[in-house]
């Protein structure tokens, strides 16, 4: 390059503008009430009873290993589906003091 000359410009790929996609219709938040009614599954489904103290354990049990599994904030992460950690005093720590006064640091480990 010679004094007084810029070097020289490198032109950038073209690009197609980006339009924006069409949104569709929006529809009602809630469905009118008389509607319920006729909405299978709904209106008429009788809640869930139980005696078996085992199926809530099951229950609770399933959503606490989808609890941990799921931790990010972990050494090494899991499946970062969530920021949390069981341990963090702030995360799970403070709901298992909570729940298990005596045994929540066994329940942390």
């Amino acid at each position: 390059m010679g004094q007084g000359t810029s070097p020289p410009r490198i032109a950038k790929p073209h690009q197609p503008e980006k339009t924006p996609l069409p949104l569709p219709p929006s529809a009602p938040l809630r469905a009118p009430p008389e509607t319920l009614d006729k909405t299978p599954g709904r209106g008429h489904t009788p809640p869930v009873r139980t005696d078996d103290p085992h199926t809530l354990d099951a229950v609770l049990t399933l959503q606490l290993a989808v609890a941990w599994a799921g931790e990010a904030d972990t050494d090494p992460p899991r499946l970062p589906y969530w920021r949390t950690a069981l341990s963090d005093p702030f995360g799970g720590e403070d709901l298992l003091r909570r729940l298990a006064p005596r045994t929540w640091r066994w329940a942390v480990l």
